[in-house]
């Protein structure tokens, strides 16, 4: 947690063995066996018979990082658009390799998982079905290194997905999206499958958005129904939907990101009395603060 969060920055000499078993109330080798193992997975680097240095695990971090994050409460917006993009890219790859390579009990397993789907009716059934679905294309790919990548996103899916079926969401539009999936892997068409993976994986990071703009439109309503027109652009809306995000809660904290971000901000703006009566504005995000112009 300390190289996480840079308390021990990138570079920095990191206390000897000896003084971290006194700090822990531990013995050395507990100590040596933990640095080995942050040595392992990139967090640390050793200087033989000098020192031992936090090394820039953000470039030399492997797999583990997604567990190590989220464990630690530490899964910020950014990381949670590199999780976005990185898990876009990897299972596309999978759905057009499985479609290539698939068995036919590979197809049984993917369609029997789809007609367990259609019978969940609870967030939870929804949300370990989902989960199994693309752990069984995955497997389809027949690719170990496919499998590894995807079973390391557990960490961070294990958190969001049942959040994103307590919400109000189209379920059709997931299982329908399956059948497709699974159609086009039984048929041999990669690109076909590659192609509606991006749309199924695209639909819930929309959703999160979606909610952000719901919560938006219901403060354009209220400041019009003061005097004021307000109107957020897009940014905003991207802004909103990032920060309120939280890997533990879900969208939940979306209504607190609304107002730290936007509504304390306009709140501002009329106790100084800059919004006049039948004032038309526009809020934007200038990836630090909300600009009104």
């Amino acid at each position: 947690r300390r190289i996480l969060t840079d308390e021990w920055e990138i570079g920095m000499k990191i206390p000897s063995s000896r003084e971290l078993a006194e700090e822990f109330l531990v013995s050395r080798s507990v100590i040596n066996a933990g640095i080995a193992q942050l040595c392992q997975n990139g967090y640390l680097r050793t200087l033989p018979r000098k020192y031992i240095y936090v090394s820039d695990w953000r470039k030399m971090g492997n797999y583990m990082l997604l567990s190590v994050l989220t464990g630690n409460g530490l899964f910020d917006a950014q990381a949670l658009d590199d999780c976005f993009e990185g898990r876009m890219t990897i299972e596309k790859a999978i759905a057009k390799k499985a479609a290539v390579v698939r068995t036919e009990e590979d197809l049984l397993q993917i369609q029997s998982i789809i007609e367990k789907e259609k019978c969940c009716t609870v967030s939870k059934e929804k949300a370990d079905a989902d989960k199994e679905f693309h752990h069984a294309v995955a497997a389809a790919s027949h690719n170990i290194i496919y499998i590894a990548l995807i079973n390391s996103f557990d960490a961070v899916e294990d958190r969001l997905i049942q959040e994103f079926y307590e919400k109000e969401i189209d379920y059709s539009f997931v299982i329908g999206m399956h059948e497709k999936i699974y159609e086009e892997i039984k048929n041999g068409n990669a690109i076909e499958a590659e192609k509606y993976m991006e749309i199924l994986l695209e639909h819930g990071e929309n959703e999160i958005k979606e909610i952000a703009r719901r919560m938006l439109s219901e403060l354009e309503k209220r400041c019009n129904n003061g005097g004021v027109e307000i109107t957020f652009d897009e940014s905003v809306v991207e802004a909103v939907s990032k920060k309120g995000f939280d890997t533990i809660y879900g969208a939940r904290p979306l209504r607190r990101a609304l107002t730290s971000m936007v509504e304390d901000a306009l709140a501002e703006k009329y106790l100084t009395g800059e919004f006049k009566y039948k004032t038309s504005r526009v809020c934007r995000w200038d990836g630090e603060k909300i600009t009104i112009s």
